[in-house]
């Protein structure tokens, strides 16, 4: 009865009045406050799974095993979704001549149609020496039924 009044004061109050409340009614802390870091990773998680054990032990709950799930881990199938089925910025990125290459989230979402991004790693040191982008380009995979004839070669090329 004790806590639900204090939970039903604190609605009301500023936390400084909330713990002086608790305190008039007999409440006692078991665990110390922790501010969670919504901007972390894992949100408020970190702190939480710090205060969850103290909170069971506090009730008496000693044999609770207390785990955590595993993050789920950003699959090409997710890639593929966010990016509406494939279309992504590719296009916006292919006409920005701004530095020769494609955002990190296009480069993956390209490899599924076929096309690479590299850097020429011959010359990474020199250009990185005069302090330059690396030289980008692209090889794209491409499936002709046949032998490819001269013809045929220069309009691919």
């Amino acid at each position: 009865m004790g806590v639900l009044r204090a939970a039903q004061i604190c609605v009301y109050v500023s936390l400084g009045q909330c713990k002086a409340a608790a305190r008039v009614l007999g409440a006692e802390r078991f665990a110390d406050l922790r501010l969670g870091d919504d901007q972390d990773a894992d949100g408020f998680e970190t702190g939480y799974m710090v205060w969850e054990p103290l909170v069971w032990k506090a009730l008496g709950v000693n044999s609770i095993e207390v785990t955590e799930a595993d993050p789920e881990l950003v699959t090409n199938e997710h890639i593929k979704t966010a990016s509406g089925y494939l279309g992504g910025a590719i296009s916006e990125g292919l006409v920005d001549f701004g530095n020769g290459a494609l955002a990190a989230s296009d480069t993956q979402l390209t490899k599924f149609h076929g096309i690479y991004q590299q850097d020429d790693h011959n010359i990474r040191e020199e250009r990185e020496a005069w302090g330059v982008e690396p030289a980008f380009s692209f090889m794209i995979r491409v499936r002709m039924p046949g032998v490819c004839k001269p013809d045929q070669w220069l309009q691919m090329d």
